[in-house]
């Protein structure tokens, strides 16, 4: 009995070190982000299952493209490192076609989360796909992906001058 307990105190540690460093908020792809920021265009090259993650009341949630927020289960390796469980659920598998769906499925995922950048890592047909998310843009913050999306609309939109006669 004392040994089950020593491992679910260590499993906790572990959940609770990768989530601890989180505060809450949002995180939204890099490269996304930045062709709106530096380029401002999106050319969709870099549209991938999901948009962004969120942390919030104790929980990290996913955003995926065309879906709604769902809960993550990762289950920490070391090194703020761990293993999500079931990513084929995490994404909106309605919006993909089959064939980049069934990649997914057969895809070991991992999550490693640091200060200001969440990094997903997917490794499927013995190809490894690293992606970056950023929780901070130009110095600002957010709490949604939709605050995150407002704001970088701004950069789409040409400014607005008073006509003067």
């Amino acid at each position: 009995m004392k040994k089950i307990l020593f491992f679910v105190l260590v499993f906790i540690s572990f959940v609770n070190s990768g989530l601890a460093q989180l505060k809450d908020g949002a995180w939204i792809e890099e490269k996304f982000a930045s062709d709106i920021m530096e380029r401002k265009n999106i050319n969709g090259t870099h549209l991938f299952p999901i948009v962004g993650f969120e942390f919030g009341e104790g929980n990290l949630y996913v955003l995926t493209y065309g879906g709604e927020l769902q809960p993550v289960t990762i289950v920490y390796k070391k090194n703020n490192i761990g293993q999500i469980v079931d990513f084929e659920s995490t994404i909106n598998t309605q919006e993909w076609p089959e064939t980049m769906v069934n990649k997914y499925r057969q895809a070991d995922c991992t999550i490693k989360i640091e200060k200001d950048v969440i990094v997903l890592t997917i490794l499927c047909a013995g190809k490894k796909e690293t992606y970056r998310f950023i929780s901070n843009l130009d110095g600002s913050r957010f709490k949604t992906i939709l605050e995150m999306k407002g704001w970088l609309l701004n950069y789409l939109i040409p400014p607005v001058f008073p006509v003067t006669n």
